[in-house]
């Protein structure tokens, strides 16, 4: 009710209190609501990750935590909360927004030649978005140089079969097949 008059700071600390007293999820909510309008980003998300963590299986409370976390520049716990939300509420929208995080968060981390922290996000994109053939490449190229030549090879084909007209990927199963003696086929 203090929230509603505009009185946002009383109401979080009533809030507050009685979270403290007795967690409960609307009420949590309804803290994060008035510390999102006080400018408490850390505060709202606090409160936000006790509520999901109350009801790990209330899908629009996860993707709410997941948006809110990513608005915050917190790509991982972002991650974890919109995939738990779209395991339990598939959507074509949370998986296009958890697809474009991912590929965001590997181009990132190829940009700034960190390819270690690039690999899991571009796992998780061909995951998501099996028709990225760039990011596709950009993991086949990981998997190669972590030894893993059977897997990367397998990708990169899988590649070029959806996209003939892919260079990169067509030189690195080309190369493959030259390695092995296939010169024809490479």
């Amino acid at each position: 009710a203090l929230a509603e008059v505009g009185r946002h700071r009383e109401a979080a600390d009533a809030l507050t209190r009685s979270a403290r007293v007795r967690p409960d999820v609307d009420v949590l909510e309804r803290l994060a609501d008035c510390h999102e309008y006080l400018g408490n980003t850390e505060d709202a998300l606090e409160a936000l990750d006790h509520a999901a963590a109350l009801a790990p299986d209330d899908a629009r409370l996860l993707r709410r935590a997941g948006l809110s976390h990513l608005a915050s520049g917190d790509p991982a716990a972002a991650f974890g909360l919109l995939d738990s939300a779209l395991a339990l509420a598939p959507s074509e929208e949370l998986q296009s927004t958890l697809a474009d995080l991912c590929r965001t968060e590997a181009r990132r981390a190829l940009d700034e030649g960190r390819a270690a922290e690039a690999k899991p996000w571009l796992a998780r994109t061909i995951a998501l978005d099996p028709d990225d053939a760039d990011l596709g490449m950009a993991y086949a190229q990981c998997l190669d140089d972590e030894g893993r030549r059977e897997e990367a090879w397998e990708l990169a084909g899988r590649l070029v079969e959806q996209n003939p007209a892919h260079l990169e990927a067509a030189m690195f199963v080309g190369g493959k097949f030259a390695r092995q003696g296939y010169h024809e086929q490479a």
